[in-house]
């Protein structure tokens, strides 16, 4: 997986997040005014509660069993969120090993001025000290 694929799928999940947390807190709104509104309709004279009523007042409705869905979608989603992140890292560590010719199979190829953090060559092909291209054992000296 590439780091900027992983990245922008990153930056949805948080939108998405977002975006429920933010229906997660327009629920507990709901809830919290139905509340209001039932111990209102306790203290209120029957006509004034018609009076209310017809002006669209103390009907707000709060659904427990959709904040509750609500919040499980955002669990699982806050789970995704946490294996792509960790994705994230894993592919940004295996880039930068990559980068050093660390664990890494294949060679970089370069265009352009030379880096430090880029061999020329891939590391098994360098000569190493004391390894030689020939059978013989390395000398003493």
């Amino acid at each position: 997986m590439r780091t900027i694929d992983l990245s922008l799928y990153a930056d949805r999940l948080a939108g998405e997040a977002a975006s429920l947390a933010a229906r997660i807190e327009r629920e507990h709104g709901r809830l919290r005014q139905a509340a209001i509104e039932r111990a209102a309709r306790a203290a209120l004279t029957p006509f004034a509660l018609e009076r209310l009523e017809a002006l669209g007042l103390l009907r707000t409705r709060g659904d427990p069993v959709a904040l509750a869905e609500l919040e499980e979608t955002l669990d699982a989603l806050e789970a995704l969120e946490a294996w792509v992140e960790e994705a994230l890292a894993r592919t940004a560590g295996d880039g930068a090993r990559a980068e050093r010719g660390v664990g890494s199979s294949s060679c970089l190829v370069r265009d352009g001025p030379a880096s430090p953090l880029q061999p020329d060559a891939c590391a098994s092909a360098m000569p190493r000290r004391g390894v030689s291209a020939t059978s013989s054992p390395p000398s003493a000296s």
